[in-house]
């Protein structure tokens, strides 16, 4: 996420005191050089990176100038989100973490004033700020230069992602305005559907692999090349999804494991956070379910990884009726143990029957 000053950064000048008329912004000199940071801007802004105005300014002033400048490349609908009012810069930061479900070190800040940089320094250690050339004519060079938005491959999903984070804000607002939230997300019409890991699907698999931290088990970052391998060996597939907020694309992958004529391993099991809250997970747990009982495996088994930020997939664990599995209880599982070894000294293992009911699951009833 790219956090933007307005004032002196997009354009010149303090709007609130000079008016929109007479920004510095234009054809002409340092006028054209905050045009071509827009354009640099506007150009990592389509490889997938998440736009936020983060000023203190009238935001009602703002909109006005993305609505009606003639010079202003970038739009409203360039703009994921605005945190544009009067608040220190590091409390809106901390709300967009919440409300955009990232962790702090996704955010990335370019601000004119030292002074508001120093505070972000001071106060949030974990989000990288930019120091900007002092010649504005240099800021689309730097900008497009950042190795933090290096980008090798971009994704149908990357080209869409601003739209996604809207849906996700207006999601949000609706789902907290009803009571019953079980009624609510029946009537946005979920339609999650299986996708197959081919040459069209698999950079978005491996993408997710190696961004996805929050809801994912053991957060195993696979390349593409891991993946062809993968695939080979473990039952491996994709979900997509539509409700009436749009094509939300491909959001999920889920590798797993036949390790022995018993147990089915979750290999991999991850979502995109920013779908979460429409109980997704359930419905894809149920189908790792019905994939064990066909392939006449009575038991599911987990491992989780603890990470600093992938407590989300804790607890789903947690709450839908896995079992820990204790040291003393290991021997029980005979040689799984030793084909799934793990490096990882903190892993923690859980089972779940396969008998055992799923919750959440009549969200999706009305769309088989």
């Amino acid at each position: 996420v790219l956090l933007l000053d307005c004032d002196n950064t997009l354009w010149g000048g303090v709007l609130g005191e000079i008016g929109m008329s007479n920004l510095i912004l234009g054809q002409d000199g340092i006028g054209q050089a905050y045009k071509d940071f827009q354009k640099a801007i506007k150009k990592i802004k389509n490889l997938g990176i998440i736009l936020v105005l983060l000023s203190k300014n009238n935001e009602k002033d703002v909109r006005n100038v993305l609505r009606n400048h003639q010079d202003m490349i970038l739009k409203e609908n360039d703009i994921a989100a605005f945190k544009v009012n009067w608040k220190s810069k590091s409390h809106n930061i901390s709300e967009l973490s919440e409300e955009l479900y990232l962790n702090s070190d996704s955010f990335v800040f370019w601000d004119d004033n030292p002074i508001e940089r120093e505070k972000v320094k001071t106060q949030l250690k974990e989000v990288e700020v930019i120091e900007p050339d002092q010649d504005v004519t240099a800021w689309p060079k730097q900008l497009l230069e950042f190795k933090g938005f290096s980008k090798f491959l971009v994704t149908k999903e990357d080209k869409e992602k601003t739209n996604q984070y809207k849906i996700r804000e207006k999601f949000i607002e609706d789902k907290y305005s009803f009571k019953d939230e079980i009624s609510y997300l029946k009537s946005i019409k979920i339609q999650p559907k299986i996708v197959k890991i081919d040459k069209s699907t698999i950079s978005r698999a491996a993408q997710m692999c190696q961004k996805t931290n929050q809801f994912n088990f053991r957060t195993i970052k696979y390349s593409i090349n891991d993946l062809i391998k993968l695939k080979d060996k473990n039952i491996c597939f994709l979900v997509k999804l539509k409700d009436i907020y749009g094509d939300h694309g491909i959001i999920s992958f889920v590798s797993l494991n036949l390790v022995d004529d018993k147990n089915v391993f979750i290999d991999t099991f991850l979502m995109s956070c920013r779908i979460l809250g429409r109980h997704l997970e359930s419905w894809i747990l149920n189908e790792i379910r019905k994939i064990a009982i066909k392939k006449k495996r009575d038991i599911i088994i987990a491992e989780y990884i603890p990470t600093k930020r992938n407590i989300v997939a804790k607890n789903f664990i947690s709450n839908n009726k896995f079992e820990k599995i204790s040291k003393k209880k290991i021997s029980l599982y005979g040689s799984f143990f030793k084909k799934i070894s793990t490096k990882k000294n903190n892993s923690q293992f859980y089972n779940l029957s396969t008998k055992t009911k799923i919750s959440n699951l009549e969200i999706y009833e009305k769309n088989k």
